[in-house]
């Protein structure tokens, strides 16, 4: 059957105003709209009114499959269009009119080979008219129009229609260039967050499950699944999205990477297809599994090395997925593979910190107990040596001036007496000097009743030795003691800080504050000399090192240790020990 020009029918021409009103009134209605299915439906609706046909039908162009593809129908009789769904190119009387570019009408539809859609003649249908809609020389759809009446559409229809299929084919191509702009800005939006996530999650099992439920999110699948490589190329891990844990249980072992997901595995280039079942290199899915038929998957690339497979199956909607959905998950795959690098290399990069840092704790853990060991065997050795020079030097400086004292008693002479005097008074600042040294050494308050008593005591010999007025508070001690460790350590720091104070403050009064929490004890040495600048003392070789043996003695029992002061205000060393149990013990 051949295709024909239309005929006269029996309905009244339009008047070239009628014309001009009917084409103004298409073009106003799309001009400015830009959703699709409302384009299509306001352009039947004119097309039926200006022909007086029985239905219509609007077909759209979709350019991945190839196919133009019905998306709405109008009319009385718009039953008898369905049945037929998608033509291609050349295919059947609206492909070859989407091919030839120009309006085809037959006016036997029975007779029409290329038509082959019983229901219409079975409505009574005799005319079928296919319109292109073409834009800048290309057909973006097509509009069929049937109907019940031979003659129609009629000459003075023709020129009509031709010029709605020009305003409507570019109304359609604006419309689908916006919702690709808009899919497009959505989709790269989506992936631009992804990308942000995935970059921002190292841990790489939270990593990998975020990453295949992205994907099955910004693509639009039911399904999503993600396996990595090991270094023998099988499948190492294995996670999914959109199949629940009883889903999973039920279909059991994971896979091996054969079939479609081994081509992914060992392949560099993505795979697309409509329906798993038809393709020859499927190897079949386990008892259990879900139904699934389109399927679109990528290899993980990165530095031509094949990380693992991310691939999706059952397009939500649609019966496959596109060449854009290929792309797009493409690009994700990129950015999935350095993602995965970077968290594979923190996991490497976090068990050496942590082994580096675990061999640090136990070395450290030595460190502290040597250094008590050490600072034991110090405070030992400054126990002996105070003891001696108490119990032999002192007592043997005190003999000799008790025999001085005797012989200035004895009839002497006047030179005699005079040396004798000397000489007491020699052996007199001696035997001070030996008192404060053995004082210095280890306060016997220390040992016998604590913290608090030997600091006491040392303020009184300091306030004589540098002539400096001196207080101290203390609070809240319980009966019982602290550990030794943690009142030689708490004793020298107050002691070091009291000389600085002295020798290097010119301070006019010096304050110890001490106080046992219940938690922790806390304290303070305060001076109101003429301070320093901490910065530049810790650069400061000399008085650096009495900082930094501060701070060590207080940190070997746990505590912390800052220095506050600033030129021409002061300076207080503050100092925290906590109690744990261990620095507290029995009197």
């Amino acid at each position: 059957m051949h295709e024909e020009r239309p005929e006269p029918a029996s309905r009244q021409p339009h008047t070239d105003d009628q014309e001009l009103g009917a084409l103004t009134a298409v073009a106003e209605a799309t001009a400015s709209a830009l959703d699709l299915d409302e384009i299509l439906r306001t352009a039947l609706d004119h097309v039926l009114d200006l022909t007086g046909a029985d239905a219509a039908e609007a077909l759209v162009l979709d350019e991945p499959a190839g196919e133009f593809v019905v998306r709405t129908r109008a009319g009385p009789l718009a039953g008898a269009l369905e049945g037929r769904d998608r033509f291609r190119a050349g295919e059947g009387l609206p492909g070859a009119a989407a091919h030839r570019g120009e309006l085809l009408v037959t006016r036997d539809v029975a007779g029409e080979p290329r038509l082959r859609r019983p229901a219409l003649a079975a409505a009574g249908i005799r005319s079928f008219a296919a319109l292109p809609l073409v834009s800048h020389r290309r057909t973006v759809g097509v509009v069929n129009v049937v109907s019940r009446d031979a003659a129609r559409p009629a000459d003075h229809d023709v020129r009509i229609l031709t010029r709605v299929g020009q305003f409507l084919g570019m109304a359609v191509e604006r419309a689908l260039v916006h919702r690709r702009a808009q899919r497009l800005a959505r989709q790269l939006e989506a992936l631009n967050q992804a990308s942000l996530a995935l970059a921002a999650d190292l841990t790489l099992d939270t990593l990998l499950q975020r990453i295949v439920d992205t994907a099955r999110i910004l693509i639009g699948a039911r399904y999503a699944a993600l396996g990595v490589a090991g270094p023998d190329g099988q499948l190492r891990q294995f996670l999914t999205s959109g199949i629940s844990e009883e889903e999973r249980r039920r279909i059991g072992s994971l896979p091996k990477g054969h079939g479609l997901l081994g081509a992914i595995l060992h392949g560099r280039e993505p795979i697309r297809v409509p329906d798993i079942g038809r393709d020859p290199r499927r190897f079949g899915f386990p008892p259990h599994h879900p139904e699934m038929h389109s399927f679109l998957g990528v290899p993980i690339l990165l530095r031509g090395r094949n990380l693992g497979n991310l691939y999706l199956t059952e397009k939500v909607g649609e019966p496959e997925f596109t060449e854009e959905d290929e792309g797009l998950l493409v690009a994700l795959a990129a950015h999935a593979a350095v993602a995965i690098e970077n968290a594979q290399r923190f996991g490497q990069t976090h068990k050496e910190l942590d082994r580096r840092l675990a061999e640090l704790e136990a070395k450290n853990r030595l460190l502290a107990e040597l250094s008590g060991k050490v600072i034991s065997a110090q405070e030992e050795e400054r126990r002996r040596v105070a003891r001696d020079l108490h119990d032999d030097t002192a007592q043997a400086l005190t003999s000799l001036l008790v025999q001085v004292r005797l012989l200035e008693r004895a009839g002497l002479d006047e030179s005699a007496r005079t040396r004798l005097a000397t000489l007491r008074e020699l052996v007199d600042g001696a035997l001070e000097g030996v008192r404060r040294m053995a004082l210095d050494l280890r306060p016997p308050l220390l040992d016998d009743l604590g913290l608090v008593a030997a600091v006491d005591a040392y303020l009184r010999e300091y306030r004589e030795r540098w002539d400096l007025p001196t207080r101290l508070t203390s609070h809240g001690f319980p009966s019982d003691r602290l550990s030794p460790l943690a009142e030689v350590c708490i004793f020298r720091t107050v002691q070091e800080a009291l000389t600085n104070a002295a020798k290097h403050a010119r301070p006019s009064r010096v304050t110890v504050h001490l106080e046992h929490t219940g938690t922790a004890v806390v304290g303070w040495v305060e001076d109101d000399g003429c301070g320093f600048d901490p910065d530049t003392v810790r650069r400061d070789g000399s008085r650096g090192l009495g900082l930094f043996g501060m701070r060590e003695r207080i940190g070997l029992v746990g505590g912390t240790l800052d220095i506050y002061s600033r030129l021409g205000e002061g300076t207080r060393v503050q100092f925290r020990v906590p109690l744990t149990g261990q620095e507290r013990t029995d009197d």
